[in-house]
């Protein structure tokens, strides 16, 4: 939260126009009055997708709205701001129901689907947007179409997010986690992406430059080639947290 540098070094092979982390001002300050560089369960600076008005209840971050587990921002070589949700998969375990069945499900798809058809937004590429809508009321998809969602709202509306000109998504998530991986249940997107797990699925639905996946194997190894030095016991932390070498 308070190391740039860090997060720099990090996330510059996935990320390589990074130039400078910014910090993230609409977040509450550090004891120290500083602003974090980093800012957990992040649901922006307004209600982008309307959720407050379709649950009836004020936000809250990290529950009952879509949020992020993380976010961070930087400046592009270009002079953009990218801003990056960040979502951190460990052990999920997912139900194949359908979240667009019943009342509720069908609160969410009229609540979300203006967002979904917007012609400059995420999906808009889609030529059968009314099947590909339906399919992605599954998890670990539905999930994804709201962060992407969330991610392309803000974008839309730069002035209120930190001027960031980019927001994109970034799932972090282990090699070995096929419950989260392998969970392709609407017939629809098996018919389509044969053989393709969850993430190989999201990166031929959304643009290039809007979605990232690193796995956390790699995510860890990264951190442990730049703390080793300087921060020991949080190297010697993750790998006892995460059972990794």
């Amino acid at each position: 939260m308070k190391r740039p540098d860090i997060i720099k070094t990090i996330f510059s092979r996935y990320y390589p126009k990074i130039t400078s982390c910014l910090p993230i001002t609409e977040d509450k300050p550090l004891t120290d009055r500083t602003y974090p560089f980093v800012a957990f369960e992040w649901i922006g600076t307004r209600d982008y997708l309307e959720e407050a008005k379709m649950k009836g209840m004020n936000r809250t971050r990290g529950a009952h709205f879509t949020s992020a587990d993380f976010t961070f921002r930087f400046r592009e070589n270009d002079g953009g701001i990218r801003l990056v949700l960040g979502e951190w998969k460990y052990t999920e375990e997912y139900g194949r129901s359908d979240k667009g069945k019943g009342q509720s499900g069908e609160a969410r798809k009229d609540n979300y689907i203006n967002f979904f058809n917007d012609r400059k937004g995420a999906f808009c590429t889609h030529s059968d947007k009314d099947k590909l809508y339906d399919s992605l009321f599954y998890e670990p998809f539905y999930q994804l179409m709201r962060l992407q969602l969330l991610a392309q709202e803000m974008e839309a509306h730069k002035d209120k997010e930190m001027g960031a000109d980019v927001v994109s998504v970034l799932i972090v998530c282990p090699e070995a986690n096929n419950e989260f991986r392998k969970n392709v249940a609407p017939d629809y997107l098996q018919g389509k992406f044969p053989g393709k797990d969850v993430l190989e699925v999201w990166k031929e639905l959304v643009p290039r430059d809007r979605f990232t996946s690193i796995p956390v194997e790699g995510l860890l190894n990264a951190i442990a080639r730049q703390a080793r030095v300087d921060n020991r016991e949080w190297v010697d932390y993750l790998k006892t947290r995460y059972g990794w070498d």
